[in-house]
């Protein structure tokens, strides 16, 4: 091979060799916008993929809670933020006096996932950490602050509470997993119909008071029982059953009940 030909061999190579180095580069830049996944910038929700888990918190603010409680709310929220997987959605509503009427919604977003989520070929573990810290994990820490304060209402509409949240298009059959933790003392309490009634308390548990029907087929259900008030275990555990059997006939899969 001739000097001429052999010089005209490397520059076609050279060539080769910087057509490859740009594709590469270009395909490298072009991998995140392949790979990432739109979502919603108000619930950090992936808007072209369906929902797959929500865990919802309902806690019934028409008492306050004690210290000890409030301790018991705060881990407990930040045991399900911790367990919660990349896109799955945490959501936390009140039951106030207020809530028959209106829906007192406080947190609802998806998890963007913590730096042991991120997908190394196109994501930053500290920035995947640090969104979620900005965006998930601070303003939840704002709701366990708001929600531990002490607050008195006159009424307490827990059913139609419940009602509200499990209407909820983001909480039906079409989301395979779900998760309804529900903290309360259970008293419900409005012009209708209230377990306060001590004088006919008895007649109050075996009459059904409520037209709609609660929906929890395929709900795994999870309640933390808040200290009966009129302090007599036998009342207490008859309360209890009317609630447990009143889930059991709206489908909940399963039950498992706490007290705090």
């Amino acid at each position: 091979m001739t000097p001429k030909a052999r010089k005209h061999k490397q520059t076609i190579l050279g060539f080769a060799l910087l057509g490859f180095g740009t594709l590469l580069v270009l395909v490298i830049a072009l991998i995140p916008r392949f790979l990432s996944k739109a979502y919603d910038p108000q619930t950090l929700c992936l808007l072209e993929v369906p929902l797959q888990t929500h865990v919802l918190i309902l806690v019934d603010r028409t008492d306050p809670l004690t210290p000890l409680q409030s301790v018991i709310f705060r881990k407990l929220l930040l045991r399900e933020r911790a367990a919660l997987r990349p896109h799955a959605k945490l959501s936390v509503f009140t039951v106030t006096d207020t809530t028959g009427v209106l829906e007192d919604q406080r947190f609802s977003m998806c998890s963007p996932g913590h730096r042991e989520d991120a997908n190394l070929l196109y994501e930053n573990p500290q920035q995947v950490q640090q969104f979620f810290e900005r965006r998930f994990e601070e303003p939840l820490d704002q709701v366990i602050l708001d929600l531990t304060g002490a607050q008195v209402a006159s009424q307490s509409p827990i059913y139609q509470s419940l009602l509200k949240v499990l209407r909820r298009p983001d909480f039906t059959w079409r989301v395979p997993q779900r998760r309804l933790i529900l903290l309360s003392d259970l008293m419900e309490h409005t012009a209708a119909f209230s377990h306060y009634n001590t004088s006919k308390f008895e007649i109050m548990l075996t009459l059904a008071p409520f037209l709609a029907p609660l929906d929890l087929d395929q709900v795994d259900l999870e309640v933390y029982y808040r200290e009966f008030p009129f302090k007599l275990p036998d009342k207490a555990q008859k309360h209890q059953i009317f609630w447990e059997e009143l889930f059991r006939a709206s489908g909940a899969v399963r039950q498992r009940w706490f007290t705090f």
